[in-house]
């Protein structure tokens, strides 16, 4: 019997044997470019067997017999049929694009025979999608590229080549090729480790790095972040743009999708469909080619491009699946391209090539909760020592000699001009702050302007770690020219634990704060802000002395919550008269106020994503609702206070991302103050009813400054903006948004309080409006006009009173 078992393995492993000695690999590439052709089928053999190319443009066949042949089909190109050769490996198989193609004429039956296998993808694709696992883990090795299209330019090449035909270059445009056929603009590498557990949890460490240059990993992020590592959401996320899913519900009547050609992988069949937004849509939609695999009407490739390009630059991104285990999809390499289009170099455009190979790959596994940090992204390296050997040990090919000069040039030109230097001041800047040695300067609030102080400058000085790792002292000065009033702060602060948020403040300040209109601690107004034009309207301040301690800590992922005792002495910056006139009334609202209070706030941000990067946390935002709340409690006879007094107020926003119809915005806001108090203890409407008519966001366009005040309230401003639906030009990009502002107030201790005509919305305060922004898009702002009507109670006899009209300006940071 053994002998037979061993006869039958020997056979066994001969055939296997057999069947594995003819492997051929190889790359396909574009004729004219070199560029890879990713997605290439080759057909061989007397059945046609088949393979595809990866996204690199290689293949790798194992065949039973010789293979004499093999025939390539892409689309876009004449076929081709590789003949004749005698090695196995290296083989380089060039393909032409057709230059002739006839105008689109299709001829079609009453269903298009793509939509059944794009249906039958849509209606599986939770099965498919990588992020409805319960759990998984990878190990990705990510390389990015910046260089040029002198690869492209084969004549230069030649005649830079030839010595012959070097005149017919020019001297720069020699440079030129010379420099990028010797090495790269910029390049980074990095292996990172990812685990994901259902239903949000999600965290993505740096274990290896290394970029031309640079010794800080923030840079990683333009190859992990640029592009989902799933095609199966609704919206797609390149970039930081959405675009709708041509493998998402209801895509068949937004999208044109025809079948470009069949292949085989195995014993299933793989259906190659071109997709575009069909004509006179204007959503945010992509382009290129699906290959769907009909075990599990799977994604087994994907092309893809924004149909619409703007400006000088562009992108596009594949992505490759494979099945995991025989039974799940999931991605094992993505690529993304950049094309600087308006970066040119000596007649040569920049491109960037970014590629992210996907391995190690667990799906399904027990992962537990203490695994996952406090960011999503730590770009924090475990061990600088290792990273070389972790790149090395995950890399799929050795560096090219170009790629090795790349570190080697851009390394020494790093440290001679010393890049890390300007990393650290770029990061510092986006916190608005500005390096000088051992302190920074904080601009974030450079220059502003109200009606009360007219223009103001602001400058603060803060201590950086140079000094003290986990002190800052420091603090602003500020000046106003129409109220010709100093204004100051002075600051300690412990940082405790970065990435807990952790911090305790000891401050002392002197400045003006809008009466009525405080806003909440994590809701702290910054230049360009959205409320930055109303406050440019504010008449009425309160200058307020107050000394401070506080202490702020992130007790869970999302939430985090500030602490607060203080005690402050406010004055009014204007005259209001009570109506009941008494000597002790009068002196009380007209004078200074003492106060001593207790504070806690917090803010909450479910799922929120952040980036670890040493001790600088920053946040990438969250598609959740953000809450914001603030309870103030003040203690009457406490340190010379004379008011007691109860005050909550809270916020929620939270916006719509459509597929088809833009984006929609909401925000509700509502306080309640249970004493009667002066102004500054009461909430005045945000309003932006003004002399220029300019157009507020999140504020009443239709309501005079200081009109409607109340010590409890109610706001909704609802907006929805339509995006670009509409024709679009060079200068002319309108994007329409509708808006709904509701407003409802009391003034339940206060009533018969101010002889100022403040008025309380206790009716309702109703407002429409119609914005028609960037008729004039100038790139650095754009212009654009709107009209606003209030109706209801408090509506004007006068109709056509009631209407309001605006111009608007926007800025690109917003």
């Amino acid at each position: 019997m053994y002998k037979y078992i061993l006869f039958f393995c020997l056979s066994i492993f001969s055939f296997l044997s057999y069947s594995q000695s003819h492997t051929y690999s190889g790359k396909v590439i574009d004729a004219q470019s070199g560029e890879p052709l990713p997605f290439v089928n080759i057909l061989f053999g007397a059945k046609n067997q088949g393979v595809t190319t990866d996204i690199n443009g290689k293949f790798l066949i194992k065949a039973i017999r010789a293979v004499d042949s093999l025939v390539c089909s892409y689309i876009g190109y004449h076929n081709q049929t590789f003949r004749g050769f005698s090695i196995k490996s290296g083989i380089v198989i060039s393909m032409n694009k057709k230059v002739f193609e006839l105008k689109e004429f299709l001829v079609t039956p009453v269903e298009n025979p793509a939509h059944r296998i794009i249906n039958a993808a849509i209606k599986n694709r939770d099965n498919n999608n990588p992020l409805k696992n319960s759990s998984f883990s990878y190990t990705s090795y990510n390389k990015m590229v910046f260089t040029s299209t002198v690869f492209q330019d084969s004549s230069a090449l030649r005649a830079y080549a030839d010595t012959t035909l070097q005149d017919s270059v020019s001297k720069m445009k020699r440079r030129t090729v010379k420099f990028f056929t010797d090495q790269h603009l910029f390049m980074m590498e990095s292996v990172n480790k990812r685990i994901f557990k259902a239903p949000n949890k999600n965290y993505e460490k740096v274990l290896a790095s290394k970029i031309s240059g640079f010794k800080d990993p923030l840079f990683t992020l333009l190859i992990t972040q640029v592009q989902s590592v799933s095609f199966y959401d609704d919206l797609f996320l390149l970039l930081d743009k959405k675009f709708v899913n041509p493998i998402s519900s209801g895509s068949p009547s937004k999208y044109f999708f025809e079948i470009q050609d069949t292949t085989y992988r195995d014993n299933d069949t793989v259906f190659i469909i071109s997709f575009r937004p069909r004509k006179g849509t204007t959503f945010d939609g992509l382009k290129g080619h699906l290959y769907i695999n009909t075990r599990g009407y799977a994604i087994q490739n994907v092309i893809a491009e924004p149909a619409k390009k703007e400006g000088g630059f562009s992108i596009s991104i594949q992505q490759q699946y494979e099945l995991v285990g025989g039974e799940k999809w999931f991605p094992v390499q993505l690529n993304t391209n950049f094309y600087f289009n308006a970066i040119v170099a000596n007649g040569y455009k920049i491109l960037g090539n970014g590629t992210t190979f996907i391995q190690d790959i667990k799906l399904n596994n027990p992962i537990k909760n203490k695994e996952f940090g406090d960011a999503e992204v730590d770009l924090d390296v475990i061990s600088p020592e290792n990273s070389n050997q972790l790149l090395v040990q995950y890399r799929r090919d050795t560096l090219t000699p170009q790629e090795i000069k790349t570190y080697l040039v851009i390394d020494s030109i790093g440290k001679k001009e010393n890049f890390e230097k300007w990393m650290n001041y770029s990061k510092t800047l986006m916190t608005g702050k500005i390096p000088m040695g051992y302190v920074d300067l904080d601009i974030s609030n450079f220059i502003r302007f109200n009606d009360y102080e007219g223009w103001r400058l602001d400058l603060g000085l803060y201590t950086n770690r140079r000094l003290m790792r986990n002190f800052t002292l420091g603090g602003f000065f500020a000046y106003g020219f129409s109220d010709m009033y100093s204004k100051y702060r002075l600051e300690a602060v412990w940082n405790i634990n970065r990435e807990k948020n952790t911090t305790l403040t000891v401050a002392y300040k002197d400045d003006i704060i809008e009466s009525g209109g405080q806003p909440l601690f994590y809701d702290q107004k910054n230049f360009f802000d959205g409320d930055f034009m109303r406050r440019s309207f504010v008449t009425r301040f309160d200058r307020t002395e107050k000394f401070e301690v506080a202490a702020t800590h992130r007790f869970f992922r999302y939430l985090t919550t500030r602490l607060e005792l203080n005690t402050q002495t406010k004055t009014p910056m204007y005259q209001v008269l009570p109506i009941v006139i008494t000597q002790d009334l009068v002196s009380k609202f007209n004078s200074k106020s003492h106060l001593t209070e207790s504070v806690i706030s917090f803010r909450y941000a479910f799922k929120e994503k952040f980036v670890k990067n040493g001790d600088w946390l920053f946040s990438m935002g969250t598609d959740y609702p953000i809450v914001t709340a603030q309870y103030i409690h003040g203690f009457n006879n406490l340190l010379n206070s004379n008011y007691e007094y109860n005050r909550v107020e809270a916020k929620i926003f939270k916006s719509f991302q459509y597929k088809y119809i833009g984006k929609s915005t909401v925000q509700i806001s509502a306080g309640i103050s249970d004493r009667l108090l002066p102004l500054w203890g009461n909430f005045v409407a945000k309003s932006c009813n003004n002399d220029i008519s300019l157009f507020c966001d999140n504020a009443f366009q239709s309501i005079k400054i200081n009109s409607f005040v109340s010590d409890r309230y109610l706001s909704v401003f609802l907006k929805h903006n339509f995006g670009k639906r509409f024709l679009q030009s060079r200068r002319f990009k309108p994007e329409i948004s509708l808006h709904q502002n509701i407003l409802y107030g009391d003034l339940k201790y206060n009533n018969y309080l101010y002889q100022y005509r403040y008025k309380t919305p206790k009716s309702g305060y109703f407002e429409t409006g119609l914005m028609i922004n960037k008729l004039l898009d100038l790139k650095t702002s754009a212009f654009g006009v709107g009209v606003f009507c209030n109706y209801g109670k408090y509506a004007d006899i006068n109709f056509k009173n009631n209407f309001t009209f605006l111009w608007n300006i926007s800025l690109p940071i917003e």
